[in-house]
């Protein structure tokens, strides 16, 4: 994913909620209902559970529609045809008839889950956050990781959308996304309706939910790596007409690679030509934030003989953004493609008028009515537009609004009503061309690469998505500017706003985009287009899919690593994948960097074993030996791996320490070596020296268990990461925010971080198609809950730090022997 260098995105996890405990009793009997089994006898009437179901906990169960909550009956719902199961671990299985059951079912579970979470993000989509919060209150929006108030959050949602763009986009669409969006709502509406107020949350919903609000939901959703990354900058207001006339000169960003969020996948989709037993293969490792509306859900949602699909879906949405059928299996990640341009423009003198060939166009100016808690009136809130496009004003990023320049974005996903409908499309796909006609068609994919596998052995690859219509003869014409030449390397697309022909509409037509089928493997660690294959270079692409030629980075050269090392037998277990091995090579937490670094950091502070730190001499010995002794690995055992990381976030660029920098000309043989730079490897043992006395300090031996300072802190105590930071090479990236910007801070957080700061492992499969039903495993690391009273709160975690994955239950047959199952019947 594109972002820019300190990025932002809007959601708010839930974890204002208050939430009654779930009590237990000896015996370990359960009782079951609308909120799922909770171990204990009587459960009162703030335990949400609806007193007309019944069912046990180990099979068949039944549950009748309607509820009665705080003592008080309600109205009977004659019942939507939906049969919702819950297997081991919360994860939801809905059945229906058509679509609208599909949404009511999904609407309804996710509620029950994830109540605060998901009315907070409907308010924020309307933008009504500062009347139930104040203006100024904080709003955290996790996947950029930054915080606005409430009024820009307000500002931003309230004017960078089209409503009624946007439910035209989806009346014209497919009539199944509309069914599900109707359900969604309904199925949402029926649970707040028999639990009113039950968790008490922060936020509350303003009005009964309506399927446009799912409409604001999922466009916003489509903007993640777009709008949503532009909200601190939307302009407030033009420049003092006083000020000079001159912009400050383009001086690119040049920020430590860490000021950018750690978001970011792994996908491979491994054909019949690289498995032992001619199947295909499919491994997915998204690195999401642990908080907010982007935290993943696990979903089964069947309509039989039309969808059967499994797998991991977005806080809102009923269909899942990646997973699998009985013939397809697939994963996003988040691409290089740039999917907004900045129109840079030329003002007459004055803040609020331009010039486009020669004439003069005046930038409009909307005033929204916001309402502000504890304000008997509405706040004018103004909004800026030139052309319908919104103003920014940003002079950290070289875009400043002054007397002479002003700048408007023009976001391809701002109506993006295709989303939905897409991810149906790939569900329900036979093969990987199918889905790949479907991505040319629709091209409602919004920031992701595809990656692909199907069940007669083929792969995919490709950006075939939402991307501005702009070639490489259009960014050759239009960026000319300094502005936009300065920031064009960085992968923000500036074009010339004073010609009318360098504006743009529609998008980028699929035979412009890559793509590749194949039967060996395709890959993607959020590196380029260029290499999803050794054998297969994509090249010649327009610059707005990002600029090409640059070398992998160490996680993704690590990803193809692994896959060429299972395919030659050269990790020591023969040739050929099984999806056992695809997990053991997973597990074994490789850290590139260190298999690079290491062996030569080790020798020169063996032969030179002294560092400086705040003006004294520190013996580098104990630093050394720990480093020698460790294993290169981040899995939860590995001694000596806090030294690295250390090291790593010591040095203000470790690149540095690589004698051959990368280069895509030779992928997977660099970067290599340790420097010959008399200054650098100086600067590394003072880095060492600082993580020796620092480690000292924060109580750490340097041989310490990874697991011992990578922990996460649970109800039931600490447990212990594997993983780590991406920029060492690590594939399965997991790192505290608390951890990552600077080096202090990662030392704060070696006695266990907060889930809510976490980045990395949200969700996991490994999935095996060919003639039969797929057989999948897999694990969703911070579960399925975000109310602390769920027995589905971070009760997946403990898996996960153990690599113990659990089957995933597709078939009728997996799902009924599930031990904890548990139905109701809406």
């Amino acid at each position: 994913m594109r972002f820019l260098p300190v990025s932002m995105l809007a959601v708010l996890i839930g974890a204002s909620c208050t939430s009654d405990p779930v009590t237990e009793q000896p015996g370990g009997s359960t009782t079951s209902g609308p909120m799922g089994p909770t171990t204990g006898a009587p459960v009162s009437s703030t335990d949400a559970v609806d007193s007309t179901a019944t069912s046990t906990g180990l099979g068949s169960s039944t549950a009748t529609s309607g509820s009665t909550t705080d003592e008080t009956e309600t109205d009977v719902d004659p019942g939507v045809g939906v049969t919702l199961r819950r297997t081991s671990h919360g994860i939801v299985h809905v059945s229906a008839d058509d679509y609208f059951g599909i949404g009511y079912g999904v609407g309804y579970a996710y509620t029950q889950d994830n109540r605060c979470l998901l009315v907070r993000r409907i308010e924020e989509v309307n933008g009504r956050l500062a009347a139930q919060l104040g203006a100024d209150a904080p709003v955290t929006h996790h996947v950029h990781d930054v915080t606005v108030s409430a009024l820009q959050s307000d500002r931003f949602y309230r004017g960078w959308f089209d409503p009624a763009a946007i439910e035209a986009g989806f009346a014209a669409g497919a009539p199944e996304v509309v069914e599900l969006a109707e359900g969604y709502a309904a199925g949402v509406n029926r649970y707040l309706d028999d639990h009113p107020g039950s968790p008490a949350c922060e936020v509350e919903l303003t009005a009964e939910l309506t399927a446009a609000d799912l409409y604001r939901l999922w466009v916003a959703a489509a903007t993640v790596a777009s709008g949503e990354s532009l909200i601190p900058l939307v302009a407030a207001s033009p420049p003092d007409a006083a000020m000079g006339a001159e912009p400050p000169s383009p001086a690119p960003w040049q920020g430590p690679p860490a000021s950018r969020p750690p978001v970011g996948s792994n996908a491979w989709a491994i054909g019949e030509d690289a498995t032992t037993d001619g199947t295909s293969l499919h491994l997915y490792n998204p690195h999401f934030p642990w908080a907010g509306i982007e935290r993943l859900y696990m979903v089964h949602v069947t309509i039989p003989g039309q969808l059967d699909v499994m797998g991991a879906a977005l806080g809102g949405f009923a269909l899942p953004a990646a997973g699998f059928s009985r013939q397809i299996a697939w994963g996003l990640t988040f691409s290089n493609a740039s999917r907004y341009t900045v129109a840079e423009l030329a003002l007459t003198g004055d803040p609020l008028s331009y010039t486009v060939d020669g004439a003069i166009e005046t930038i409009e100016q909307d005033v929204l009515s916001i309402d502000v808690l504890g304000e008997p009136k509405p706040r004018a809130v103004p909004f800026y537009r030139a052309q319908s496009r919104p103003v920014i004003d940003a002079p950290s990023f070289f875009l400043p609004w002054t007397a002479s320049t002003a700048f408007a974005v023009q976001d391809v996903n701002a109506t993006n009503t295709r989303l939905v409908e897409q991810l149906l499309r790939i569900a329900q796909a036979s093969h990987v061309q199918e889905l790949r006609d479907s991505l040319e068609e629709l091209q409602g994919i919004p920031w992701s690469y595809v990656v692909a596998s199907d069940s007669q052995g083929e792969v995919l690859f490709g950006d075939i998505s939402a991307v501005p219509d702009v070639s490489t003869e259009h960014v050759t014409e239009c960026v000319t500017t300094p502005t936009g030449s300065a920031l064009l390397s960085f992968g923000i697309v500036v074009l010339d706003g004073s010609r009318a022909e360098c504006g743009w509409s529609g998008l980028l037509p699929p035979e412009q985009l890559p793509g590749a089928l194949r039967s060996d493997y395709v890959a993607n660690s959020n590196n380029s287009h260029e290499l999803p294959n050794l054998g297969e270079l994509l090249t010649g692409f327009s610059p707005v899919l990002g600029l090409e030629g640059a070398g992998l980075s160490l996680r993704a050269s690590l990803g193809l690593h692994m896959i060429e090392d299972r395919l030659t037998g050269a990790d020591g277990r023969g040739p050929g994948f099984t999806a056992q091995q695809a997990q053991e090579v997973f597990f074994e937490a490789r850290n590139r960097g260190g298999e690079l670094l290491v062996d030569g950091i080790v020798a020169d502070c063996q032969a030179n074993p002294v560092g400086e730190h705040e003006g004294m001499l520190v013996d580098l010995g104990p630093a050394c030996s720990a480093l020698a002794g460790w294993d290169r690995r981040n899995t939860v055992a590995s001694p000596g791996a806090a030294v690295f990381r250390g090291l790593w976030m010591a040095l203000p660029d470790p690149s540095l320490m690589f004698e051959v920098p990368a280069s895509l000309a030779a992928p997977l043989a660099t970067p290599t070596g340790y420097t010959a730079d008399p200054s650098v490897r100086a600067a590394v043992r003072d880095a060492l020296a600082r993580v020796s006395v620092s480690l000292g300090q924060a109580g750490v031996a340097l041989d310490a268990p990874w697991g011992d300072v990578h922990s996460v802190l649970t109800p039931s105590g600490s447990v212990a990461m594997p993983g780590g930071l991406q920029a060492e090479g690590i594939f399965d990236a997991m790192v505290s925010v608390d951890g990552f910007y600077t080096f202090d801070g990662w030392v704060s957080s070696l006695s266990g971080v907060e889930p809510e700061s976490l980045y990395g492992a949200s969700y996991l499969h490994v999935v095996t198609l060919g003639d039969g039903d797929p057989q999948a495993s897999g694990l969703l690391p911070y579960s399925q809950a975000t109310e602390a009273r769920s027995p589905w709160f971070l009760d997946q975690v403990a898996r996960w730090s153990s690599n113990d994955w659990m089957v995933l239950p597709f078939t009728n047959g997996q799902i009924e022997a599930d031990p904890e199952l548990v139905t109701l019947e809406l």
